[in-house]
């Protein structure tokens, strides 16, 4: 093992091991627009770890969980479960944030703080539902480039 991240680890720690150890990381600019980038979360990922085939295991890692994580989300939704909804967003958020989607993790965290702090979903609805849709958007957005990257293969091997 050459090395360990305790939760919680902030970005900028997580940002420093992967700029310690991985040798595409070693690039990233250091600078706070670094943190949030401005491009697409396959853009996100290339930045982060190099064109490479960990990114088509890193993806179908995080498609087949987010998908898994997103009916848990809803049924903990309809049950109105307030610590299985926050336990999903955090474990959601944690996952996103390496796909450029850190603003959609921000949301969720507000989200989740106020379901915290009022238990219950009474007038979270809305933006629940709204972090669900974009939390759709992005695992449809990765399947469809992950779908690309298997046709891609494809006819590289014809």
């Amino acid at each position: 093992m050459d090395a360990l991240l305790v939760k919680p680890t902030g970005l900028s720690e997580l940002q420093e091991a992967l700029h310690r150890w991985m040798p595409a990381a070693a690039g990233l600019r250091r600078s706070k627009e670094a943190a949030e980038p401005a491009f697409s979360p396959i853009e996100a990922l290339t930045e982060l770890f190099g064109p490479s085939a960990r990114l088509d295991e890193l993806l179908d890692g995080f498609l087949a969980t987010a998908r898994d994580d997103l009916a848990v989300f809803d049924e903990a939704l309809r049950a109105e479960d307030i610590q299985a909804i926050a336990g999903c967003i955090h474990r959601i958020d944690g996952a996103i944030k390496i796909f450029g989607a850190a603003g959609l993790a921000d949301t969720g965290e507000h989200i989740r703080t106020a379901l915290l702090a009022q238990q219950r979903v009474d007038g979270q609805e809305a933006p629940l539902q709204h972090y669900r849709q974009d939390l759709v958007n992005l695992i449809d957005t990765l399947a469809r480039h992950r779908a690309g990257l298997h046709i891609s293969a494809d006819h590289a091997t014809r």
